[in-house]
């Protein structure tokens, strides 16, 4: 089972290309991050646009660029923004690089609970699941550890013949700065729910998470109860100009 949480919680892009028509490469995704403090909403940003994967081999190493191109809303004021990720596997699989980051908003493919794809074995070992298994991974903000579960579950919407659809939970101490309040810290706890689905070749077909930050703030002026609920929806782009990105190679499961 630990094999399992190591491979969903890591971005190890395993397996041969999904032959959809939708592809999973050029993802859709939508955002909404709502602070409210004293039990009034200050502040709610609005992300909305694609992502594209592009996997390639430079030498015994595997590079992973992902393409963030998107509108991001704040109020009155409506901003295009671009940003690229680019992280390197090691050939030993067992460690991942950041090369480049211009990702501020935390919206990347890449830094999302679940990988955007796992292999064959880990696929089966999923959809033979007859019950909760614990797990431990890192918090996407301020790094602390988070503990919960994950099972098999079913879908909303339906999924592919061979695919799994995995609900996880988790939560964890959330203490430190916060994105739009960098004056700002917190200290509260962090609760992370959501749902991911994989077709039959292991490529991530949908993730929806939502990940709620409940404490006590402290700011330059200000200070009190605050609750942060970060949502993130990725689906894959079936639009008719969608192309697929370079189609990674197939590399040997961990």
């Amino acid at each position: 089972m630990k094999r399992i949480v190591a491979a969903l919680f890591s971005i190890l892009l395993l397996g041969a290309q999904a032959r959809t028509t939708c592809s999973p490469a050029l993802s859709r995704f939508s955002g909404e991050d709502a602070y409210t403090i004293d039990g009034r909403n200050v502040m709610t940003v609005l992300y909305d646009g694609t992502q594209s994967l592009r996997v390639r081999r430079v030498g015994a190493s595997l590079h992973f660029e992902n393409v963030i191109d998107y509108t991001k809303t704040l109020g009155s004021r409506v901003r295009h923004k671009t940003a690229r990720v680019v992280r390197i596997l090691t050939p030993d699989l067992r460690e991942i690089r950041t090369s480049l980051n211009q990702d501020e908003d935390s919206l990347s493919l890449l830094d999302q609970p679940f990988a955007a794809r796992i292999d064959a074995k880990t696929l089966a070992a999923l959809a033979g699941l007859t019950q909760s298994i614990p797990f431990t991974a890192s918090s996407p903000l301020g790094g602390a550890p988070l503990h919960g579960s994950l099972r098999t579950a079913g879908s909303l919407a339906a999924v592919p013949a061979g695919g799994v659809r995995v609900a996880f939970t988790a939560s964890g101490p959330m203490r430190g700065p916060l994105p739009e309040l960098p004056t700002a810290s917190i200290d509260g706890r962090i609760a992370l729910v959501g749902t991911a689905e994989y077709d039959a070749a292991g490529s991530l077909l949908r993730l929806r998470s939502r990940l709620r930050i409940t404490g006590v703030l402290a700011a330059s002026g200000q200070s009190g109860p605050i609750e942060i609920l970060f949502v993130r929806r990725f689906a894959p782009d079936c639009s008719p100009t969608a192309r697929p990105s370079v189609s990674p190679e197939p590399t040997p499961s961990p």
